[in-house]
């Protein structure tokens, strides 16, 4: 049931993140759009989860193959291999940032 909760939550933070910097100019950047993607790509992952709720709360047992296939669908290793090099991506970024700040 937190799970539940987490990803309702998690839904909220990720499109009021996208719709601030969709919406607001002033703090549109490069980093705030890598931000969004990494939001897009989290609320795939959410959506997978949600499913996941409701076999859970259902009772719903899987068999190995059933579970790999459940978590190798498209979207969803997409999202996991896109989040993956995000946040490298945004770490490299913000050690750039530290030792060259912008004058």
């Amino acid at each position: 049931v937190a799970i539940f909760f987490f990803v309702i939550f998690g839904f909220f933070g990720n499109l009021s993140f996208i719709y601030t910097v969709a919406t607001n100019e002033k703090i549109r950047s490069s980093r705030a759009l890598l931000l969004s993607v990494l939001c897009i790509m989290h609320c795939v992952m959410l959506l997978h989860n949600f499913f996941n709720v409701f076999r859970i709360i259902g009772g719903v047992r899987l068999t190995k193959e059933e579970c790999v296939f459940a978590h190798a669908i498209p979207p969803t290793m997409y999202a996991v291999s896109h989040q993956a090099l995000l946040y490298v991506i945004l770490g490299i970024d913000v050690i750039v940032s530290l030792l060259y700040p912008a004058r």
